[in-house]
């Protein structure tokens, strides 16, 4: 097959947002997508528009407003001790176990 695209950018890391809206029907509506660059992600949650991510650098945890997939905006970031796998979001608060490090509740509004 080969290499479909070699240059500086493509090499970058990043993570690609893409959301998929079904009709009623279930077939494919629209299909939106944006490219995140910098770390590599996670997918932590995804909740009323707006998705929890994890990454080892520079942020732990990343919120984004992704209701415009094509155009995602940063809600809430923060460093974190080491990596996350999960998280807990309650009442404002985001809770996330960090071993022995304890659960670290970090304010997201």
């Amino acid at each position: 097959m080969g290499v479909r695209s070699d240059s500086v950018s493509s090499r970058q890391p990043h993570t690609v947002l893409r959301r998929l809206t079904l009709d009623p029907d279930g077939g494919l509506a629209s299909d939106s997508r944006h490219v995140l660059p910098g770390y590599h992600f996670d997918l932590l949650d995804i909740e009323d528009g707006q998705a929890w991510l994890a990454s080892g650098g520079p942020y732990g945890l990343l919120a984004l407003d992704v209701r415009d997939a094509a155009s995602p905006t940063v809600r809430f970031a923060a460093r974190t001790i080491g990596y996350l796998s999960r998280i807990v979001v309650d009442q404002g608060f985001a809770y996330a176990p960090m071993g022995m490090f304890g659960v670290h509740r970090h304010g997201v509004e």
